[in-house]
This record gives structure tokens, sequence and C-alpha cells, in this order.
């Protein structure tokens, strides 16, 4: 299995889903900075973040080994020279049609982007902490986001909001027998992912991608090789606390390795729809 990364330095996540080596101090950090822009400047922000985890190694953006994140017509973020920014997506480009029409967005109609947590799911592990620094926010009214998932689902939210869902919450809301699943199976992802799932449509939700083989083929991507490739668990273990968390990148999923119980046989899924039908169990 890839991803080990440095044991010394960062903690790595077996096939068992047990922390290994390294650990947070299992507290919930909440440092806000509410309209205050003369805090917490571009700099400052990675200067508080690498507090967090002082024996990072990584050169301080997990991504930073990835060119396709590194690099977007040499943008970086402005004052901190090589740490790059990652641009947004069109939705017209990255998203099922048919779209939000424009008449439905203006009044306040709208989607979630893209439900992830933050990795390169490939040859580099999680990082430990994240830190959002939104530099201008949009102001105005609610707006309401649609599941447009076929149940009628919808929230308001403030606008350009980043929604955030507690992974232990999720895990505890599972039925028994899922619950049970989750906890002793594994996610393999695809490697160079996020370059992979580039040419696919997510659906309208942003929580997978539509299964229409529009994924680039693996000749298409990337070098890349298979010991590099990520495996997860699909439940993450606090080391301190004990408490577990439900944490999947259903657009990155490739392959599936399910059990019922530590000891039991294991279950290899590799049909990509068959991989996405499963995720939202």
């Amino acid at each position: 299995m890839g991803c080990e990364g440095d044991m010394a330095a960062r903690p790595h996540l077996g096939r068992s889903g047990a922390l290994l080596s390294g650990s947070a101090d299992g507290q919930i950090v909440l440092p806000v900075f509410k309209e205050q822009p003369h805090v917490l400047l571009p700099q400052q922000q990675y200067k508080l973040t690498s507090h967090f985890d002082p024996d990072e190694t990584s050169g301080g953006f997990a991504h930073g080994k990835d060119p396709f994140l590194v690099h977007h017509n040499g943008v970086d973020i402005y004052g901190i020279p090589k740490r790059s920014a990652i641009p947004g997506i069109d939705h017209h480009e990255f998203h099922l049609p048919p779209h939000i029409p424009d008449a439905e967005r203006e009044s306040g109609a709208s989607r979630f982007y893209q439900w992830h947590f933050d990795g390169s799911l490939y040859n580099i592990l999680p990082p430990r902490v994240g830190c959002l620094l939104a530099v201008k926010t949009p102001k105005g009214s609610d707006v309401t986001v649609r599941w447009d998932d076929g149940t009628g689902t919808e929230m308001p939210i403030a606008p350009g909001a980043t929604a955030i869902v507690a992974g232990s919450r999720a895990l505890a809301l599972l039925d028994d027998e899922t619950r049970k699943i989750r906890v002793n199976s594994h996610i393999e992802y695809a490697p160079h992912a996020f370059v992979w799932m580039s040419t696919a449509h997510s659906t309208r939700l942003g929580h997978l991608l539509e299964t229409e083989g529009l994924e680039k083929a693996p000749d298409e991507l990337l070098p890349w090789s298979s010991d590099k490739e990520c495996i997860y668990p699909m439940v993450w273990t606090n080391p301190k606390t004990g408490e577990q968390s439900l944490q999947v990148h259903g657009q990155g999923a490739f392959k599936l390795y399910l059990k019922n119980n530590t000891d039991g046989p294991e279950e290899v899924v590799s049909d990509l729809k068959e991989v996405r039908a499963f995720m939202p169990k």
C-alpha cells in the first residue's frame, strides 16, 4: 500500500484504520478572525496552520508535489511566493446537466460544488490540519442550496459559504449493519485522482462522479506507480480520544475493499458504477 510517507514525522493509517505513529492532541481548535483582514493575512495564515503540525515535512502544502494542483497559469497566492492558488472550475464544465437556469441562479438558487476531504489522494498523506481563509466573500441574502437528487431537499446558506460535515456525526447516523461495513472497509483512490476525474462530470449534489466512462485512461495520466496509490480506511480513529469518524472522498474512489468484520472475507469492488452505488449508502 502506498502513501506511507515519513513514518517518523507523519501519522500513517494502515489497513486496520489505526494510527501507527504521530498524533494530534485530540482537541478541536477553531480560531475565528471574522471581519478582521488586518489580523490574518495569507502569510500569517500559513504560519498559524504550521503551528498545529510542526513536524510536517512536505514543504507546507500537501498538494505541492502534484503539478496539476500546483500550477495554473503561473498564479500564486499573493505575498507567498511558490504557494499556488487552486482555481475554481466552472460548474457548466464539471457538473452534470441540466444546470440551474441563469434566472433562478440570480434569484438565489445554488448547489454544492464538491464534497471532499483535503488530500492529494496519491503518494501524499492527507494534511493533519486544514485552515480556510476567505479573503473576500459575497454579501447579500442567503442562497438556497438544492440537492437536486430527486429528494427535493434544500437548505439556506450564506453566499460563498463552505459547508462542513462532522465525520463522527455522519458515522453515528448510519444503521448498525452499514456502520459495521464502513468501520472494517477501505477505499483505493485513483492515481492522480484529480487529473483522472477532470474530464468526468460530478453529480449535481457534488458527492460523486457520474459513471459515463469520461474519466481519463491510465495511459493519459502523469506517470504513476501502483506502490504510490492510496488505500485509506473509510473510518478514521482519533489517536487520543478513540473517536471514530467517517471520511471518504466519493469522487476520487476507484476501488472498494469491503468487510463485515475484521477477520471476515474481503469483497473487492472494482466496477466504478458499483463503487459509486455503494458510497451514499
